[in-house]
């Protein structure tokens, strides 16, 4: 028979056999309501009930003697939701890994990857960098790391700004130090040798592009990224375009 709890509605299954005329009591393992069950009643003639399908059972006691007076619900199979869409997203990564080890042995993967590489290309000419400079500077008593430059909008379409992300290396081409920089957004070196430090350290880690102007199609405009208390093994230094909404 299929016994239901009064207060949660999880349904158990439970031999007919173990319940008495005087009904016996159990006990929800779910919510721990203990209720009774009575024998079912004899059945009356008419329409045939269909049976309750096993996906609607959410516990099996018939293993479990009612003197007990407890129902267990039978332990669900199959792993969590969470744990599912983890080992998805691991075997998504491992995917794309191995499709970019054998990028240059499969023709699609290396037409895609291709394409890729052209879209990026493709920002560096439409956004090209000039007049890139980096060096070394003590502000307030504190020394600093700076890039600056010039970025063109060479698109058809004008852009709100120019989002650019400077890197310091170390001599062996790692990266030591991320920096954000913004088209429009300089400071003349004249100005920041004067400038006090906790105002440097404000501006150094604005990255808002609040209060920029518009980059024209066939404009330039100059851009400053600042390193704060830069490492002593950077040598060298990367900028690269990563932002250019359309106004």
């Amino acid at each position: 028979m299929i016994v239901k709890c009064e207060a949660c509605g999880t349904r158990y299954r439970l031999e007919d056999s173990r319940v008495k005329p005087e009904g016996v009591k159990v006990r929800c393992s779910r919510c721990g309501h203990v209720f009774t069950v009575f024998p079912e009643a004899p059945p009356v003639e008419g329409p045939r009930e269909e049976p309750l399908p096993d996906e609607e059972i959410f516990g099996d006691v018939s293993s479990l003697a009612p003197e007990e007076g407890v129902a267990l619900p039978e332990e669900r199979k199959g792993l969590p939701k969470l744990a599912l869409v983890l080992l998805i997203v691991i075997l998504a990564l491992l995917a794309v890994a191995l499709l970019f080890i054998n990028r240059e042995r499969i023709p699609f993967v290396r037409g895609l990857f291709g394409k890729v590489a052209q879209m990026i290309e493709a920002k560096e000419r439409l956004f090209p960098l000039s007049q890139l400079k980096g060096y070394r500077l003590v502000v307030d008593g504190t020394e600093v790391f700076v890039i600056e430059g010039r970025v063109s909008n060479q698109s058809r379409e004008p852009c709100r700004y120019v989002k650019l992300r400077g890197r310091l290396l170390d001599a062996r081409g790692r990266r030591v130090a991320e920096g954000v920089g913004f088209s429009g957004r300089h400071i003349p070196r004249k100005r920041l040798q004067g400038m006090d430090f906790p105002l440097l350290k404000d501006l150094a880690r604005n990255q808002s592009p609040s209060g920029l102007a518009p980059l024209a199609p066939g404009d330039s405009a100059s851009f400053t990224i600042v390193f704060l208390s830069p490492p002593k093994g950077a040598t060298d230094f990367q900028v690269e375009v990563v932002e250019t909404p359309v106004l």
